[in-house]
């Protein structure tokens, strides 16, 4: 018995490299087939049989070159001394915080000093403070530099100036 092939639509023509460039860019399958002007399901299928491979697996590797290039692009920026830069690489890959002066008004003078205790004993890389040492001297974030580098305590005032 012979089948006849019904005259369909012809097969959708799929630039690859243009759906490599779309991957890398941060687009999904649904809006690559919109952009083709295809269906999804197109997409998918002919994902598997033009590529041996799924759709799922075969975007995960193209999306992730481009995570990885603009990580680099992020990286190079910053190390070109792009301060905006540096505080969102220091607050997302570091851990970093920025502390608003807005968020420590409510601290105690106690609450300050331990704060400043605490970064004094990082920077030093030593244990905690001696208390007697807290007694007969206020913490000083660094010597070096004048008090108005730190707006916190100019903020603060004298009353609350450590």
């Amino acid at each position: 018995m012979n089948k006849e092939v019904s005259p369909g639509r012809p097969p959708a023509t799929i630039d690859w490299k243009l759906v490599d460039k779309l991957l890398v860019g941060g687009a999904n399958g649904v809006q690559i087939a919109g952009h083709l002007g295809i269906h999804p399901e197109t997409l998918y299928r002919r994902c598997e049989s033009d590529n041996n491979v799924g759709f799922t697996e075969y975007s995960q590797a193209k999306s992730s070159s481009g995570e990885a290039l603009l990580h680099l692009a992020q990286f190079n920026k910053a190390m070109k001394g792009d301060s905006g830069m540096l505080k969102h690489l220091g607050e997302f890959r570091l851990g970093q915080k920025s502390i608003n002066v807005k968020d420590i008004k409510h601290l105690s003078k106690e609450e300050l000093h331990d704060a400043i205790r605490e970064v004094e004993n990082f920077r030093s890389g030593t244990g905690e403070a001696s208390e007697s040492s807290l007694e007969t001297q206020p913490p000083v974030l660094d010597s070096r530099f004048p008090r108005q580098a730190y707006p916190i305590q100019n903020e603060l005032g004298a009353e609350g100036a450590l």
